[in-house]
């Protein structure tokens, strides 16, 4: 770095901040071991190395820095990776933010990713122990030193070309000098940095330190020539080849960045250059034949995968996720200004095109290159965006959907303080970009026009844009020739006529009659209402209904799902029925593809329940008066067609003390809460003309000899909903649940004072096992599932007892699988379809497939009469 200090011979303070500096540097960067034992080296010789590099990069053009700019990259130079070094509190504090608990990875990978933003900081907060002149220069330093790095050295507004450190007319040019040390760290990569005595004693050991180590040990020299960059290599194997094309790909690209950086720079008074344009390789292998052929893919192909109706449903979508792309831009510059910034989104439509434009940031070439011209490539998934700003684009290919409108597109955007470009886009994947020279756009913003394949109607694009752009609080103005319309955020209002369209026009009476008891909710995460519908009776008490006995329609449940104010969905809630809502998620949820749908509906299950809880409190309030009789009354019909077979959530513990069952104790009935019910302790669940009895008999349950034999309460129905939902909430509780038996029935019996850790259930059919008090194998109750199986039957012991080394073999698995569905289904057409089949020939088959096991597995298993349910007894004689 003799040059660059030669620049600051007549500046002695600058001189003796770099000598202490360096005393510094050279201490702090000792522990990068610590951090990365296995890494190449990043000591203060490897800051001297780049300081070498950048003294060739710069060429004759060194003598066009000024003494500030000298000072500051040499500087950089030492410091810019620093951030692998953090002090002890540097360290604490990444690990306790939530940047690093979001990361998900460990300490080193982060550093390694993102030590060039602990660097800005290192050198910001710790400048004065640096021996930096002042905090001004301290700025300049860590930005430099954090531009070797990924960071958008083309954000003028961030690395500004003519940086003041001090009074007069010289400027610092931060873009050019990061831009350099970029360059020149990217060079650093021959095999003096991975000396063999370490490579062969002592590292590396994982996989990503050995591939780094031996990049570096094939690189013997870097040489600068006539415009011209070559590396010369070695390698003797074919992956360590690959390695060596993509670090050489990845100078390239940097070259390529940097002569596109310096055309960028508005210079005033001087020309700052780098004389390199191309990277030539020269890399001897050995023992192979590097032929770069591969997997790729076909790059037109895979646009009209994105293009077409496979992902998006429909072409109007391209205007949505333009729209977005607009709501997006403006919604990060409101973000970032200060001063009074209206945000504005203009659709306007021509003979021919559409046009959609907004105020927002603007696009600069960078952007464009980087993020707009790259599939699957997001500008706002950049770490240093998403930190600030969450947009609501996922993928980065929403602008393919656009070729659903046209064949080609034009934009024209501007940046702040940077030129207008303007560039035409066509669906031929073989086409660049064609860039105009001239552009018309004097302000921040895009404007995107399609130049339209088909007519497209105005007031249908009107229509479509409200149905998509619901509650964004930007206003959206649409053209067409002298007609105005204005798009604007919807209030959350429900109305039961159009979400329930599609029941037949013959039920619009009962449709109107219909009474919605609603909620209206707002917090971080979602803003929304929701209700539930029920009829009314003459005195103004809310009845639960029969969705298809009423309005002739099972689809009674619609709740309208939007994200950030776009509309995503209509959520098909299976957790509730006779439910209408709008929900407008204000936070980035995983959304599918295309946005069809969401990839987990879980969170929604979640974030409705926020509306349940108050809205079936004020349905109880309005049975509060009623006696305990009719509460339970309308408690099964609340169970039944508004509760839906889905599973128990938490939110049913709010209404413990508000549902209520009948049970059958002390020869009479009597009519409990959940909690009245829970505190008997012991209960059994008894649901009569169902599985319990056989089917075309239409016996009734007699309760006095089922309570006398179990010498239990019956908590006792005739309809299945009520006694499913009770059984799911004893098992959501997990409570201690057997199976018992009396002469003709079995039953589920709870033990709500005792707890289990979990249900043994046979996993490949799914089906759920208890201990029986009978010595049958497997039973039939119906109320929740048909046929539960006795985890205290000998086979069943054995199963579980052995069920590690059984699935360990997959043929033994299969068999054990295969007699498990095939008794139950035994059990239930012997119990639901008597007469249908032979059971003495099922019988046989069952023992068939137990002596395959007992082959197999060195068992001595058979089923006996004993073995099955008394119905079915008879068939062994």
């Amino acid at each position: 770095m003799d040059k660059l200090l030669a620049k600051l011979a007549n500046s002695p303070k600058l001189l003796g901040s770099i000598h202490e500096c360096e005393v510094q540097a050279t201490e702090v960067l000792k522990h990068y071991i610590t951090n990365f034992p296995e890494f190449t080296d990043h000591s203060i010789d490897h800051s001297k190395s780049v300081l070498r590099y950048v003294e060739f990069v710069l060429g004759e053009n060194l003598n066009q820095l000024n003494v500030d700019e000298a000072y500051i990259l040499i500087m950089a130079g030492f410091l810019h990776d620093i951030g692998m070094s953090p002090t002890n509190r540097m360290k604490e504090q990444i690990l306790a933010g939530e940047k690093f608990k979001k990361y998900g990875k460990s300490f080193e990978e982060y550093l390694r990713e993102f030590h060039h933003e602990i660097s800005y900081e290192y050198i910001s907060t710790h400048w004065e122990n640096l021996k930096i002149v002042n905090p001004i220069y301290a700025e300049a330093i860590a930005l430099v030193g954090m531009g070797h790095r990924v960071v958008n050295l083309f954000d003028f507004a961030n690395y500004n070309p003519e940086f003041p450190v001090k009074s007069g007319n010289e400027y610092v040019c931060l873009p050019y000098l990061a831009g350099v040390l970029r360059l020149a760290d990217e060079l650093d990569i021959t095999n003096d940095r991975t000396p063999d005595l370490l490579y062969g004693g002592y590292f590396p050991t994982n996989k990503i330190s050995q591939k780094e180590w031996d990049k570096h040990k094939a690189n013997y020299f870097v040489n600068f020539g006539q415009n011209t960059i070559k590396i010369t290599s070695a390698c003797y194997n074919k992956d360590l080849y690959f390695a060596l094309l993509k670090q050489y790909g990845k100078i390239e690209d940097v070259i390529k960045y940097l002569q596109k950086l310096i055309l960028a720079i508005p210079f005033r008074d001087r020309s700052l250059k780098v004389d390199f344009y191309r990277l030539e390789k020269d890399v001897k292998v050995h023992g192979f034949i590097p032929k770069e052929i591969g997997f790729t893919f076909d790059i037109q192909n895979t646009i009209d995968t994105f293009v077409g109706r496979n992902i998006y449903n429909s072409s109007f979508v391209a205007i949505r996720e333009c729209l977005q792309n607009a709501i997006d831009s403006c919604r990060f510059k409101a973000n970032k200004e200060t001063i009074n910034y209206q945000p504005l989104i203009k659709v306007v439509l021509q003979d021919g095109t559409l046009t959609i434009s907004d105020n927002g940031l603007g696009m600069d070439d960078f952007i464009v290159e980087h993020y707009f011209a790259k599939l699957a490539k997001s500008y706002y998934r950049e770490e240093r965006v998403s930190n600030k700003y969450e947009a609501i684009g996922q993928f980065g290919i929403g602008v393919f959907s656009y070729f659903m409108l046209c064949n080609y597109f034009d934009v024209e955007s501007k940046q702040e303080d940077k030129q207008t470009i303007k560039f035409r886009v066509t669906k031929d994947a073989g086409s660049y970009f064609h860039f105009y020279d001239s552009a018309n756009r004097n302000s921040s913003g895009t404007d995107i026009t399609f130049h339209l394949t088909d007519n497209l109607d105005y007031e249908f694009l009107i229509e479509k844009v409200r149905e998509y752009i619901r509650y964004v609080e930007i206003p959206i103005h649409l053209m067409y020739k002298d007609d105005l319309s204005v798009v604007e955020k919807k209030e959350m209002n429900i109305s039961i006529p159009k979400m329930l369209s599609h029941v037949d026009r013959y039920h619009s009476g009962e449709l109107a009659a219909l009474h919605a008891v609603e909620f209206a909710y707002s917090d971080s995460e979602v803003d929304g209402k929701v209700a539930i519908l029920f009829q009314k009776d003459g005195d103004g008490v809310f009845l639960p209904f029969d969705n298809y006995e009423v309005l002739k329609t099972y689809q009674s449940s619609k709740v309208e799902v939007s994200q950030k104010g776009i509309f995503v969905k209509n959520f098909d809630n299976r957790a509730m029925d006779n439910c209408i809502g709008v929900l407008n998620l204000l936070k980035k949820n995983d959304i599918k593809l295309g946005r069809s749908g969401f990839n987990d509906h879980d969170f929604l299950f979640r974030i409705l329940e926020r509306f349940y809880v108050p809205i079936l409190n004020m349905v109880f309030d309005n049975w509060k008066l009623l006696d305990a009789k009719r509460k339970w009354e309308l408690s099964r019909e609340l169970m039944g067609h508004v509760f839906t077979d889905s599973p128990v959530r938490p939110y049913i513990r709010e209404f413990y003390d508000r549902l209520y069952y009948r049970v059958y104790r002390n020869e009479q009935y009597e009519y409990l809460t959940i909690s009245e019910v829970l505190a008997l302790g012991e209960f059994a669940l008894v649901k009569s003309n169902s599985g319990f009895d056989r089917p075309r008999q239409n016996i009734i349950v007699e309760l006095d000899p089922i309570a006398r034999n179990l010498k239990l309460p019956l908590v006792f129905d005739r309809w299945a909903p009520p006694m499913k939902l009770l059984y799911n909430l004893c098992q959501f509780e997990r409570f201690d649940i057997t199976v018992r038996s009396t002469s003709r029935h079995l039953f589920f019996c709870v033990n709500s004072n005792q707890n289990v850790e979990e249900y043994k259930i046979i996993d490949s059919n799914r089906m759920e096992c208890f201990a029986f008090d009978a010595p049958y194998v497997c039973g039939f109750t119906n109320i929740s599932i048909e046929r539960p199986f006795n985890t205290e039957h000998r086979i069943l012991k054995y199963y579980f007892h052995n069920l590690n080394l059984i699935k360990s073999n997959p043929k033994i698995n299969r068999l054990y699988d295969k007699l498990f569905y095939e008794i139950g289904q035994f059990i239930f057409s012997t119990h639901a379809y008597p007469g249908e089949k032979d059971p003495k020939q099922e019988i046989q088959y069952l023992q068939n497939l137990l002596q395959k096991i007992n082959d197999s597995s060195g068992t001595d298993f058979s089923l006996k009469k004993s073995d099955f349910p008394i119905w079915i007894q008879s068939n062994f004689d």
